[in-house]
């Protein structure tokens, strides 16, 4: 079962498809930081941007992720993962 979520994951999350955290690198990151200010959630740092996860990116994936606890989680309410681009959050990006 979790397999075929993971797999699920994959083929409907075209640029955002992987987990992130702190000290992450690469397009994921740059992916995530680039949706989360078009959606209006800065990250205060303008040399993390780009460059990658940081303190102030996971501030600002922890507001979104605060705001849309609903829908991202369903109702379940917030769990332990905040400021983790994990798989709820980024099925719920995907739209």
């Amino acid at each position: 079962m979790k397999q075929s979520l993971i797999a699920f994951a994959f083929f409907i999350l075209p640029l955002i498809s992987h987990s992130a955290s702190l000290g992450a690198v690469g397009t994921q990151v740059t992916d995530l930081q680039s949706f989360l200010v078009k959606s209006g959630y800065a990250i205060a740092s303008s040399s993390e941007v780009g460059v990658y996860f940081g303190p102030a990116t996971k501030e600002a994936l922890t507001r979104f992720q605060v705001d849309n606890a609903a829908a991202i989680l369903g109702g379940a309410g917030i769990l332990n993962e905040l400021g983790t681009l994990n798989l709820l959050t980024q099925r719920y990006i995907a739209g």
